[in-house]
C-alpha cells in the first residue's frame, strides 16, 4: 500500500517522542501505522493511535501485520467507507463515513497529532480536506497536522485552507507539509535544515 516517504516518517516519529504526543489520529492506514505502533511499544509510551481507512481488505491486511509483531493493542483500526463529504464546497468530494467516525471518536478529546495520507487523492478532488474540519473541536491547542503529497495542487490548497481555519502558519518540505504551534519543541529532522532533500529534489 501507499506510505509516507522516509523523510516524512522520520519527522512524524521525531515529533511523537520530542513533543510527547499522546492522542494520535491517522487517516490512511499502512506502513506508517506499523512504525508508530513499534515506536509506542519500544519506548513504552502511554499514547493511543486511531487509524482510519476506507478499505475493509486493507484493514484486515494491516491488522494481520500488527498481530504478527504483537502490536494490535497499540492501534485502534477504524473502517469508514467513503461517502459524500459533508465538508466539500461542491458536495462532490468523497470522504470517510462520518457515522462510523462519530462512533470511533465519541470519547476522544485533546488530539495532539493528525497524519493525513488518505483517502487516496485520485478518488475525487480535495478528498482530504475533511480531516481538520471534522476534528476541529477535538484538537489540542498545540496539535500538529501532517499532510502528505503537498506537491500536488489539491493537497497544497488543502494545507492553505487548514492554515486559515486554524490560524496557524504552514510549512512545506519536499512532498509533505505540516501545521503546528510555535509553543513546542522543533521536531524537524536535522537533514531538512541543511537542505539535503531540497537539493536532491531540484536535481530531478
Amino acid at each position: 500500500g501507499w506510505s509516507l516517504a522516509p523523510a516524512t516518517l522520520v519527522h512524524v516519529l521525531n515529533d511523537i517522542l520530542i513533543n510527547n504526543r499522546t492522542n494520535i489520529v491517522e487517516f490512511g492506514a499502512g506502513t506508517t501505522t506499523l512504525y508508530i505502533a513499534r515506536l509506542l511499544k519500544h519506548h513504552g509510551l502511554n499514547s493511543t493511535l486511531i487509524s482510519v481507512d476506507s478499505e475493509q481488505e486493507w484493514i484486515k491486511h494491516v491488522k494481520k501485520q500488527l498481530s504478527n509483531e504483537g502490536l494490535e493493542e497499540f492501534v485502534n483500526l477504524v473502517l469508514a467507507p467513503l461517502n459524500t463529504s459533508l465538508f466539500s464546497e461542491d458536495k462532490k468530494s468523497l470522504w470517510y463515513n462520518c457515522e462510523e467516525l462519530n462512533q470511533a471518536f465519541k470519547d476522544v478529546n485533546s488530539i495532539d497529532m493528525v497524519i493525513v495520507d488518505g483517502p487516496q487523492g485520485h478518488y475525487t478532488s480535495m478528498s482530504r480536506f475533511g480531516a481538520v474540519p471534522y476534528l476541529l473541536d477535538k484538537l489540542s491547542e498545540n496539535a500538529v497536522i501532517f499532510l502528505d503529497d503537498t506537491h500536488r495542487d489539491d493537497e497544497y490548497i488543502i494545507l492553505q485552507k487548514w492554515s486559515e481555519i486554524l490560524n496557524k502558519d504552514f510549512q512545506v518540505y519536499g512532498k509533505y507539509g505540516w501545521i503546528c504551534s510555535d509553543q513546542q519543541f522543533d521536531s524537524v529532522p536535522i537533514f531538512h535544515k541543511y537542505g539535503i532533500l531540497k537539493r536532491d529534489r531540484k536535481k530531478r
